[in-house]
């Protein structure tokens, strides 16, 4: 995403094809920033699920995960939110 200023907020938002996007996206997170990233797993799936986490840059860590809704018997829709450290000078 070349052109674009770094963001404190990123929305991610389409839960079966955000992971395609998240290392170009997360590389506009400001220090500081939260990116929102809503997934379609398992129930069962890890509070941090092994495809996010083998793609997580060092600064960025898991500050919350929360199920938002059912989609089938096995599965929910779950929102990841991933923080970027603010690094010290």
């Amino acid at each position: 995403m070349p052109g674009l200023e770094a963001s404190d907020r990123l929305i991610m938002n389409h839960p079966t094809g955000a992971l395609e996007h998240l290392l170009a996206a997360l590389e506009r997170l400001a220090p500081g920033g939260t990116a929102h990233l809503y997934l379609l797993l398992d129930r069962t799936a890890e509070r941090l699920p092994s495809a996010v986490a083998g793609r997580l840059p060092d600064d960025i860590t898991l500050a919350d995960t929360r199920a938002l809704h059912p989609h089938s018997t096995t599965t929910e829709i779950r929102v990841l939110d991933l923080r970027r450290a603010i690094v010290q000078k």
